[in-house]
C-alpha cells in the first residue's frame, strides 16, 4: 500500500481523534461525530465546523478540510480541502500542515511543482 493510500485509509480515524481532542466549536461536533447524546449528523457537524472556521478556530478549519478531503458530510472537494488545510496550517495546526504537504507532494487540490 502506498503512503498516500495508507493515509487516505487512516484519515477517518484521524478525524475522529481530532474531533475528540481539539477545542473550538468542536465539543458539539464531537458529540455529533461520535453519537454522544445526539444523533450522528455529519452535515450538521460540517455546518458547525464551518461556523467555527469562519469564526477564527483553525482546528475547525482542519477538521472541515478533512471532511471535504474524503467527502463526509459535504461533497468531496480536494481543492476546498487544500484551502482549508492552508487556513488551519497558517493558524498553527501542525496536522493540517502535514495534510497540506501531502496534498502538494501528490498534487491533490493544489498546483504541484510551484514554489512560493
Amino acid at each position: 500500500m502506498s503512503d498516500v493510500a495508507y493515509l487516505r485509509a487512516l484519515l477517518p480515524t484521524l478525524i475522529i481523534i481530532g474531533v475528540l481532542f481539539f477545542g473550538g466549536c468542536s465539543n458539539h461536533n464531537a458529540m455529533l461525530a461520535k453519537e454522544i447524546s445526539v444523533p450522528q449528523d455529519k452535515v450538521q457537524a460540517a455546518a458547525l465546523l464551518r461556523k467555527g472556521c469562519d469564526g477564527g478556530q483553525p482546528n475547525d478549519c482542519f477538521k472541515l478540510g478533512a471532511m471535504f478531503d474524503i467527502g463526509k458530510g459535504v461533497p468531496q472537494d480536494i481543492v476546498q480541502a487544500a484551502a482549508l488545510y492552508r487556513k488551519a496550517c497558517d493558524g498553527g495546526v501542525a496536522e493540517s500542515c502535514f495534510n497540506l504537504g501531502v496534498s502538494y507532494e501528490n498534487g491533490y487540490g493544489v498546483i504541484s511543482g510551484v514554489r512560493s
